[in-house]
């Protein structure tokens, strides 16, 4: 339904509709579901056909669906479906999930109303704790998007960014990321510890790590090195 909505709204043919990962941190009996590609500040608000959905500065994994005539409308834009025969190359993965995002003028969104709908288990449970120190538990990120969903019924867009495509026209347009390996030598963090750079200014705003999930972390590491020095005693 999702999907039909974006394909007959005016700007819909500028999204496409995805999914988002997330992963159980696995600790103990309080174990939930995390995100960890995206904190909470890397999603912005965008309304198509007088719904809210989110999108988010790292859209990742191809996780983007489409019906046989989308699939076909990309196709014709873009020659989405021409995928390079050279197996197991970075560029056949590439084209056959990002090059949607990279070269074909889409944005991913997911649905702020149903949101949860949309997000599925990436089965390895260890990229939150290995790859970032700002993922944050679904259930938080679901209690801020509910925050969202209240505030547009209510006819406040303060959350909605811009038309992305227009120059100058999207809220973070000023805003740069500063690269993985700048901001992890430079600061010290990683994954979606998100740090901007304002492209007038040069001023930076650092997205701080999540000490809760640090934390857990930190006990997810430690059972895992310990589980490797008993595998080799």
């Amino acid at each position: 339904e999702a999907s039909s909505h974006l394909g007959r709204s005016e700007d819909g043919h500028k999204y496409v509709l995805g999914w988002q990962r997330l992963e159980r941190n696995g600790i103990g009996l309080g174990a939930e579901h995390v995100m960890w590609e995206n904190g909470v500040d890397n999603y912005h608000g965008v309304e198509v056909g007088g719904r809210l959905y989110a999108t988010m500065v790292n859209p990742h994994a191809g996780a983007w669906m489409a019906t046989r005539a989308e699939l076909k409308a990309h196709h014709k834009q873009c020659r989405i479906l021409h995928i390079p025969k050279t197996a197991g190359s970075f560029t056949r993965v590439r084209a056959g999930g990002w090059n949607l995002y990279m070269n074909c003028g889409r944005r991913k969104v997911l649905p702020v109303r149903n949101f949860q709908n949309f997000l599925v288990h990436h089965l390895p449970d260890k990229n939150w704790w290995q790859r970032s120190e700002c993922a944050v538990a679904v259930p938080d990120l679901l209690a801020h998007f509910r925050g969202w969903n209240e505030r547009y019924a209510r006819g406040d867009r303060s959350m909605v960014c811009g038309r992305w495509w227009i120059p100058g026209d999207f809220c973070r347009d000023e805003l740069q990321v500063v690269p993985a390996g700048e901001r992890k030598k430079r600061f010290g963090i990683k994954g979606s510890c998100t740090v901007w750079r304002n492209r007038t200014s040069g001023e930076e705003t650092i997205t701080l790590p999540n000490e809760k999930m640090k934390r857990l972390a930190a006990i997810v590491q430690a059972r895992e090195d310990a589980g490797s020095r008993a595998a080799k005693n």
